[in-house]
């Protein structure tokens, strides 16, 4: 507990830095499965997510990660 301009401060106590992410690959490719099928099936759907995915990007929501990135990662989240 600290004393900052006039008011007392205190640290959250369930905050990690960096934040505890899991790997959840595994998860994630289970999931694209029905995804990827589905964008296979209708060029409006993939249209649409390559948008989203790119405003994402743009906005710095999301980052692109090479492979070669995913190998060395050991709490990274991946979104497919």
């Amino acid at each position: 507990m600290n004393w900052i301009d006039g008011h007392f401060q205190v640290a959250l106590l369930w905050h990690n830095d960096p934040p505890y992410l899991p790997n959840n690959r595994l998860m994630a490719e289970r999931k694209a499965i029905p995804f990827r099928k589905r964008l296979a099936k209708s060029q409006g759907v993939l249209e649409k997510k390559n948008a989203t995915m790119s405003d994402c990007i743009e906005k710095g929501h999301k980052e692109r990660v090479s492979l070669g990135e995913l190998d060395h990662c050991g709490t990274c989240r991946i979104t497919l």
